[in-house]
């Protein structure tokens, strides 16, 4: 549930970092180049994560507010009485990358920081994220089937 949420909250940011730099800004004509939406992303990914997982008051403050009013909005469960202590670091941070599908170089040293400092994470751990979608066609339902009738 949480890492499903956080999933949500990771890929809307995702798409809205896409959006922002692949349309030309102010006086260019083309839109910027996708190594500058990948270094975006790849900075956001990992300053999520320090939130996530770092001892702050910014961490603190994500994980009462933000997080507990997504996952009640998502899931009608409310989890004020979780407090991200109760939450194995090592299992959380699998469960964001498994539901994110973000690929990071993990190791025990960065498992053990986890909770720890207030950024645990270096841009260096990030190696990727996979931003596409599956989609399906459903070409059986009746809609697409009447669509198809009168196109």
């Amino acid at each position: 549930m949480i890492g499903r949420a956080m999933k949500k909250i990771i890929k809307k940011e995702i798409a809205e970092i896409v959006v922002r730099e692949s349309s030309p800004g102010k006086g260019d004509q083309k839109p910027r180049d996708q190594e500058r939406i990948n270094t975006e992303i790849a900075n956001y990914v990992v300053g999520f994560l320090n939130i996530v997982f770092g001892s702050d008051r910014s961490s603190d403050v994500f994980w009462e507010e933000i997080l507990t009013r997504q996952v009640l909005f998502d899931y009608k469960v409310d989890i004020h009485r979780i407090t991200k202590a109760d939450i194995p670091a090592g299992g959380l941070l699998h469960s964001i990358m498994y539901h994110s599908d973000i690929t990071l170089n993990i190791d025990k040293n960065l498992i053990n920081k986890c909770k720890l400092f207030s950024s645990p994470f270096e841009i260096e751990h990030f190696k990727g994220i996979k931003i596409a979608t599956k989609t399906y066609a459903l070409r059986t339902l009746e809609v697409s089937l009447l669509s198809d009738k009168y196109t």
